[in-house]
């Protein structure tokens, strides 16, 4: 009679245990799915800049918290690493005769019109 009560109290405990478990796992999937959508704010909330180098200046708009940055916007600047910088240059035919394969040039930006 005692085998028998021990049988049942660990099948009792068996069963327990694994409604716990099953329990306990759909918990888990709960969470990692959570994290799994907070993971990736997270990494749509990161910025990064086209260029290496040091931020020199934070603009007004990337330190207001809770606003919406607009695709134009300013948020930072930020002085390149590099000290030689590679332009692609069209030059007109009337300066071509100054131009020298590997020469230095001093190269003056106006306006710079990113494509994507």
């Amino acid at each position: 009679m005692v085998a028998n009560d021990i049988k049942a109290l660990n099948n009792e405990l068996r069963l327990s245990l694994s409604k716990l478990i099953s329990k306990n796992q759909q918990e888990l999937e709960v969470v990692n799915s959570t994290l799994k959508v907070i993971e990736k704010q997270l990494d749509e909330e990161d910025i990064y800049s086209p260029v290496d180098g040091v931020i020199y200046k934070i603009n007004k708009s990337a330190t207001t918290h809770g606003g919406v940055i607009q695709a134009a916007d300013l948020l930072f600047e930020i002085k390149p690493k590099v000290k030689t910088m590679l332009a692609d240059v069209k030059i007109p035919p009337k300066y071509r005769d100054q131009i020298y394969l590997d020469e230095a040039v001093k190269l003056d930006v106006q306006s710079i019109i990113q494509q994507k």
